[in-house]
Formats: C-alpha cells, structure tokens, sequence
C-alpha cells in the first residue's frame, strides 16, 4: 500500500538503471527425483510487477546510491518516476553496459560498476573546503570526472 511507503533519506537526483523486485524462495525447488536433470529456473517477470530502481541523491555521492521501490518512487518523486516510466522501455530490464565486463558479486563496488556508474566517478580530484557542522566534518570535493 502506498500509505506505508518508507520514506526516501534525500530527494532524488536521477534514476540511473532498474530491475524486476524477485524475491528469492528460502528452499531450494523440489526436484521430483534425484537421478533426473535438475530443473530449470527462469527467471520472468513477476506478476505483481514490482520493480527496483536504482536511485543517486542530490549532493550526495555515487557511493550513496541505493535500490528503491517503485511505491517510494511514486509516492516521493513521481515528477522523476513518471519521467523514467515514460522515456524509458520498462518491458525488460536494461543489460549491463559491457556484458564482457560484469562483475560478479553482491559489493557496492560490483553493483555500481554493473549499473553504468563508471570508476572515475568515485575518485576524489582534490578538496576544494570543510566546515565543522555539529562534532561533523563535511568536505566539499572536486571530483577527478
């Protein structure tokens, strides 16, 4: 339900790529008998057609990125949610960028660089201020891209 909606920590800069909401089963399929092949699982698109989006926020880096649901999307950004929806081809999830060059692996690392976020973006140029706020520490970066 859209009334229970988690709320998004920071406004929402861009969507940058998504994919179909599965949810994995904790027990294995059952195999009718142990001497047959194992049986094969596609993977389709879901019936209630829950999608993941994954989402960079404003003045936050591209280390800050995370999945959303399409709910929080609708509910928090829907400017930005119908805008993607629209220009977008939302039948099948859109495939890494380089498919010779995807990286194995649940690390933030492997999730970026799978959804077209590109090494030279997290890499610090040179700071530019700090300022105290509160025991806090904030930089303000000039970025190497």
């Amino acid at each position: 339900p859209r009334c229970k909606a988690k709320s998004l920590p920071h406004k929402v800069e861009k969507i940058l790529t998504w994919k179909w909401n599965i949810e994995t089963p904790d027990e294995p399929p059952p195999t009718s008998s142990p001497l047959k092949s194992p049986v094969k699982i596609e993977v389709k698109k879901p019936e209630n057609e829950a999608r993941l989006f994954f989402v960079k926020y404003v003045h936050q880096s591209y280390l800050k990125c995370e999945w959303v649901t399409d709910t929080q999307l609708e509910v928090y950004e829907s400017v930005i949610y119908r805008n993607f929806m629209r220009r977008n081809d939302m039948t099948e999830p859109p495939p890494p960028e380089d498919p010779d060059n995807v990286v194995k692996g649940d690390s933030l690392e492997a999730t970026l660089f799978n959804c077209g976020i590109r090494p030279e973006w997290l890499v610090v140029g040179r700071l530019i201020d700090s300022k105290n706020y509160s025991g806090s520490t904030r930089y303000l970066a000039k970025w190497k891209e």
